[in-house]
């Protein structure tokens, strides 16, 4: 999260604890921007982040889900 967003502090971070809807929430309050498009930012993120657990879980050969 902290890569992706950079003026997330430790304490927003914590604070989201991984629920979508204050990381949205988060994210308007720091960047000033619509609901609308940080949700599509979180959207896309959780997307990129779970093809990335999906392969994680292809190479040690862990069951997908």
């Amino acid at each position: 999260m902290k890569t992706q967003w950079g003026k997330l502090t430790d304490d927003d971070i914590t604070y989201v604890s991984g629920q979508r809807e204050k990381l949205v929430g988060k994210l308007q309050e720091r960047y000033g921007v619509l609901r609308e498009r940080a949700q599509k930012d979180v959207d896309e993120w959780f997307q990129k982040v779970g093809a990335r657990i999906e392969k994680l879980g292809d190479h040690h050969g862990a069951p997908r889900s």
